[in-house]
This record gives C-alpha cells, structure tokens and sequence, in this order.
C-alpha cells in the first residue's frame, strides 16, 4: 500500500514501484512528481513522512502563519532547508525540544526530515533508509 497525504491508498504488486492516478491530497503535502505527472511511488511517501516530520520537530505547519514575512509560497520545507545552511538549526525545534537534546541527534533529524522532501526522485531517500537512519539514532535500550 502507498500513502499520499495519508489520504490516498494504492495497492501495487509486491514487484510495482509506481502508479498513475489522479492526484488526490493536500497541497503541501504531496510529493511534486506526484502533483505534476499523477504518479505515486513509495518515494511520494517518503516526500509527505518528511513534511510532517517536519511539522512534529518544529510544533509549525506546513503553512505557518510565521512564514508570511518570507513571502509567499514559503513553507516549513523551505524554512528547514534556510535555517540548516546558514546554522540556525537550534531556531527550527518547538520550544523545550532543542533543550531535551542531544543537539547533534535533532539537527541529524531535520537533516533527514529535508533530505525526504527534496525534489530530485534520485536523491530522496527510500522509507528503509530513512528508518535505518532512525534506529542509527536511536539511543541504545538499557
């Protein structure tokens, strides 16, 4: 089963990487291949798993009000993306999780989180290397 926003189910034979299909889900939140050529593919999921990653590492959404001074079309894609090159990673956490650490682990989180919604298929992760990445990070279990 591929997911779109969490709205749009697709069952694929175990050997299918992709589909077409009319677009369906939420501005933001759907992959750009997927909004432009009607295609969903388990790297579309990974696309929307990163947005709202995104939105649970900072407390924001997609479409925050806070972004209106940036102009418009600016997103918590893009903030993420600003704030990790020019080092102002700590400003992206909600309040109290940047203080919980480890510093280093959060920015590796976000660092993933914008890596998933990158535009290039190529680039973007798959869903096994993302939770990979995660169990990586993961404290060792006492």
């Amino acid at each position: 089963a591929y997911l779109s926003d969490f709205g749009l189910a697709r069952l694929l034979g175990t050997s299918e990487t992709h589909a077409t299909t009319g677009v369906a889900g939420t501005f933001g939140y759907v992959a750009p291949e997927y909004a432009m050529t009607c295609r969903v593919s388990d790297k579309a999921d990974v696309y929307s798993y990163g947005v709202v990653l995104l939105e649970l590492l900072s407390d924001k959404k997609l479409l925050d009000p806070s972004f209106s001074s940036y102009g418009n079309g600016f997103n918590i894609v893009a903030w993420g993306c600003m704030l990790l090159r020019e080092g102002r990673a700590k400003e992206f956490f909600a309040a109290g999780l940047w203080d919980a650490g480890p510093e280093n682990d959060l920015v590796e989180v976000l660092h993933l989180a914008v890596v998933c919604t990158v535009d290039s298929l190529s680039t973007r992760p798959t869903m096994k290397q993302v939770v990979k990445r995660l169990k990586q990070l993961q404290p060792p279990s006492c």
